[in-house]
């Protein structure tokens, strides 16, 4: 029992941990892409 809670544990931390990194990448892209746009109009 206490290992299907455990396992549970670690798909929900699995699936948190995606979801930050594509959060963070979206992120980065986004301000990228706003930052190039800024330099090219300076």
């Amino acid at each position: 029992m206490e290992s299907k809670n455990t396992n549970e544990i670690k798909k929900q931390v699995l699936s948190m941990v995606k979801a930050l990194v594509f959060f963070m990448y979206e992120f980065s892209t986004w301000f990228l892409t706003l930052y190039t746009c800024n330099m090219k109009q300076i």
